[in-house]
């Protein structure tokens, strides 16, 4: 049981704090409340690493035995979900003299972006207090999204859940298929997602009650909807049914409520639907959309459009290169990259989105280019590049750009027109682009 394990967990890291032990509780399946990296007794172990991946828990990789031991793990699994903080300079700069190609390549697995405009973690973590001035958080929709991002540390979780509370203002019950993350036990999910996420409109009922609870508790209405969503959870989440003890229950089988309790549906599986839409009290999935579309007194659809607010690269093709957001690229700043590349770490700024970091990436590659670092490397790092399609052919990176006027431009146009205007005519010399055709895309 998880709840148990965790206990037994905590007990020894607040006590002896023996890594053995801790891994070996850990193997069992706990709830790993906050990263180990601020914990003396085992941040710097070994067995820090594989005990936060087993827990899916943010990490850092301070030492060579913990890279070692880091390697070792993801190189005996195809796919892990793995955290890694992004600040992390002792990991890269391991990667950086790593000489094994397919270590290098698992590099492009181990990224870890949010989708989210503000890094609180720089706060808890790094000690960042400017990210509490500013008024990002007096929006719940960013305070959610932080959850969603980070809420596997319960330091983070709390800190958004109570910036909502004090706005009064629940989160809007729509957009993702979850209410909330599922990394803390069932009792604290059930709490919080009823104080920051509007209630369900439907009920999930299940014979097992523990099912049940964590149905009402991670998912919302939109679930009903999206039947085949539930698999995908599921594969996502692999640990979800070990730690919430949901193994050898058939999940899809279960009755749909309506608030007025007027209608029901018995098993979410399109498959089954068919069969149970004779029964007394239910109807098939497609009788239930067009019920609720029939609501809308207006005859209009009530689809919620939802706006990102990331700033994007063409937005900034349109601007000056030394607009606010890219004042970091001037002449000044690109030569001292090229000189120093790891000073590139000063510019991973709290508030960034997500096309900055991208743009940030290239440049750091395009700076160990210039230093003249092995191009196993620099081939391996490319395929970690988060936007674009970038080859590294004879010294320079080659954007390729797809040639079709019926489809918008892709990403690696929009990311070359940005980098090739920058005000250095040594860091564009190592840029190029290949227009290609739909059929050599």
């Amino acid at each position: 049981m998880a709840e148990e394990n965790t206990k037994l967990f905590y007990e020894e890291l607040n006590g002896n704090g023996n890594p053995n032990k801790l891994l070996e509780i850990a193997r069992r399946g706990i709830f790993l409340y906050e990263p180990l990296i601020k914990n003396e007794k085992i941040k710097d172990h070994e067995n820090a690493i594989e005990i936060s991946l087993l827990a899916r828990q943010f990490f850092m990789i301070n030492t060579d035995r913990q890279y070692e031991k880091f390697m070792d793990i993801v190189s005996r699994k195809e796919e892990y979900p793995l955290f890694p903080f992004e600040k992390n300079e002792f990991f890269m700069k391991k990667l950086l003299e790593e000489k094994d190609k397919q270590r290098l390549l698992l590099a492009h697995n181990i990224g870890h972006i949010p989708d989210t405009k503000l890094n609180i973690i720089h706060y808890f973590y790094f000690n960042d207090t400017s990210v509490l001035e500013s008024n990002y958080f007096m929006d719940p929709n960013n305070c959610i999204n932080i959850v969603m991002d980070y809420g596997r540390d319960i330091n983070i979780f709390k800190f958004c859940v109570e910036k909502i509370r004090k706005m009064e203002n629940l989160y809007p019950n729509e957009g993702s298929v979850c209410r909330i993350p599922p990394f803390f036990p069932l009792n604290l999910l059930e709490e919080y997602s009823e104080a920051i996420v509007e209630p369900n409109k439907i009920k999930y009922v299940h014979e097992n009650n523990r099912c049940e609870r964590f149905f009402n508790s991670v998912f919302n209405d939109r679930m009903s909807e999206c039947p085949e969503k539930i698999d995908d959870f599921f594969n996502t989440y692999d640990y979800v049914k070990t730690l919430y003890r949901l193994e050898n229950i058939d999940y899809r089988k279960f009755i749909i409520e309506t608030s007025d309790k007027a209608s029901k549906m018995i098993s979410l599986c399109e498959e089954d639907a068919e069969s149970h839409s004779s029964e007394e009290g239910s109807v098939p999935v497609s009788d239930i959309e067009e019920e609720e579309e029939g609501m809308d007194s207006d005859g209009e659809s009530d689809t919620t459009i939802v706006v990102s607010n990331r700033i994007h690269l063409d937005d900034y093709y349109d601007s000056d290169v030394d607009d606010e957001d890219m004042n970091i690229y001037d002449a000044e700043n690109i030569k001292r990259i090229l000189d120093h590349p790891n000073i590139i770490f000063s510019y991973v700024l709290p508030e960034m989105v997500e096309e900055n970091y991208a743009l940030l990436q290239i440049v750091y590659v395009v700076a160990l280019i210039h230093q003249g670092y092995n191009d196993l490397v620099i081939d391996a790092l490319v395929h970690c590049i988060t936007y674009g399609d970038i080859e590294y052919i004879d010294g320079k990176l080659v954007f390729i750009i797809l040639d079709d006027p019926s489809v918008p431009h892709n990403q690696s146009y929009y990311t070359y027109r940005v980098l090739s205007r920058l005000p250095n005519d040594t860091f564009t010399s190592y840029l190029t682009s290949r227009i290609v055709n739909r059929d050599e895309y």
